[in-house]
């Protein structure tokens, strides 16, 4: 069945979600969205018409020479918030279908560890070039062929993308949101989030 929200409440306080559970007359919603792309920008430009302008700007830029200048310098100027709470707790054309099936969040690095990805002999999770002696529970991930080798490793999460690389304990994963404010605030490094 396909049931019509009456209203889209993100990460309700304490008491209002005892008081949703209790009801059993609420839906938890799981993060999955679909729409048309059409109507996704009727949203973004009704509810958040600085996102739509900048989004038209970079539309505009692309295929020029100055297209990643352009896509950086708007970007940058996005306002930080998510779907939930600059669309999806406005719109009122939400429908909704009620779904019983396993659902892990990921949110970290560290819960990939949960299942989502197959492990290795040695506990590790690997996507990408990896070659290690002594590694284990760890997370390795690498892009564009990019080879990390491990020497004794343990417990820690080793990302590599083109433009920078992550390495930290997997228990220190939660912390991953401050090294990016402190990042956001440094003119030389911002430009590597």
């Amino acid at each position: 069945k396909i049931y019509k929200v009456e209203k889209f409440v993100e990460k309700p306080d304490i008491k209002k979600a005892k008081a949703y559970l209790k009801s059993k007359n609420y839906l938890w919603n799981a993060g999955i969205f679909v729409w048309k792309v059409n109507s996704i920008h009727k949203a973004i430009k009704r509810h958040l018409p600085k996102l739509y302008s900048g989004l038209q700007r970079i539309e505009k830029a692309q295929g020029r020479p100055k297209y990643k200048n352009q896509l950086a310098k708007e970007y940058s100027r996005f306002e930080n918030i998510s779907i939930d709470y600059g669309i999806m707790e406005k719109a009122r054309n939400i429908y909704t279908v009620v779904g019983d099936f396993l659902l892990a969040d990921i949110g970290t690095w560290a819960n990939l560890s949960s299942g989502s990805y197959p492990k290795d002999a040695d506990g590790n999770i690997i996507q990408g070039l990896s070659k290690g002696i002594d590694t284990y529970d760890s997370i390795i991930f690498s892009q564009e062929q990019h080879l990390i080798a491990t020497l004794g490793l343990r417990d820690l999460i080793v990302v590599h993308t083109p433009d920078a690389t992550l390495v930290c304990k997997k228990d220190k994963a939660q912390d991953i949101k401050k090294l990016t404010q402190i990042l956001e605030k440094d003119k030389h490094l911002k430009k590597y989030l």
